[in-house]
């Protein structure tokens, strides 16, 4: 049985520990609010100029490379025509999302910690350090599609890995994962091959799981590949459907395909 002072100084070590976890998590917080202000107040740059030109006429009933151009994949000019619709033509509107994107981000990488390594302060501190950092590229740099995506990546991460015990519940998870990573891809392309890194290490855990060897082994690896897969061709062609029906594919196509692929190399 431990004696009084050893009982005295565990309970010691236990309300120091527990005292820097909340001075931790207060410092995490405050830097987060901290540092949001500032982005709120960002205004535009060229690009964000352009996006939101791009976004008022998919509002008005045209399509971007056709009726208002530029060569950036169109999942941004969905974002800002978001903003718009939302918050007004203000330079405020794409900030407030982009700074409600941030929070949710900041709450998914905390579950995600939590999940993996049993601590979501992890997941905090790693959202307050990415979101300084994010803050620090200043207007020019932030609200850009590599903004948006990579919280996208993060949500797709976070409903690809969702524990449940149902196999049509995992299914539908790597599914939205698919179709997250695919958004992704719609707004800066090799933001898309996280989907395969996802599907790799479910198709090995799902393997891992499966008693014996052989087929049943490669059946259950290759259905989140599939499922994956599915969930980010789904997303891919809804985009092409929708600029299909709108008589805007060609220009889509000439766009990305012919005339990006040979401006990048130059810009």
């Amino acid at each position: 049985m431990p004696e009084p002072r050893e009982r005295s100084a565990s309970s010691d070590d236990t309300s120091r520990q527990q005292s820097a976890d909340r001075v931790l998590v207060a410092a995490c917080v405050a830097l987060i609010a901290g540092v949001s202000i500032p982005i709120l107040a960002y205004g535009y740059g060229r690009d964000q100029g352009i996006f939101a030109m791009v976004a008022r006429a998919l509002l008005a009933g045209d399509m971007p490379y056709r009726d208002a151009w530029d060569f950036k994949p169109p999942g941004i000019f969905v974002i800002y025509a978001a903003a718009r619709a939302l918050f007004g033509v203000s330079q405020a509107g794409i900030r407030i999302l982009e700074v409600t994107g941030l929070v949710a981000m900041t709450i998914v990488m905390s579950c995600l910690t939590q999940r993996f390594w049993g601590e979501w302060r992890i997941g905090l501190l790693g959202a307050a350090i990415g979101i300084l950092v994010h803050a620090q590229l200043d207007f020019w740099h932030t609200a850009q599609p590599e903004s948006f995506g990579g919280m996208l990546t993060i949500f797709a991460l976070s409903i690809g890995t969702r524990q449940t015990p149902s196999k049509a519940g995992r299914a539908l998870s790597w599914i939205a994962a698919g179709a997250l990573f695919g958004a992704a891809g719609l707004l800066k392309p090799p933001l898309a091959g996280g989907a395969a890194v996802l599907a790799a290490a479910l198709a090995f855990d799902e393997q891992e799981n499966v008693s014996g060897a052989g087929k049943s082994r490669f059946s259950a690896a290759i259905w989140p590949v599939f499922a994956v897969g599915l969930g980010g061709a789904a997303c891919l062609g809804a985009c092409a459907l929708w600029f299909f029906a709108r008589g805007a594919l060609t220009d889509l196509i000439e766009v990305l395909f012919v005339f990006t692929p040979h401006y990048a190399p130059r810009g």
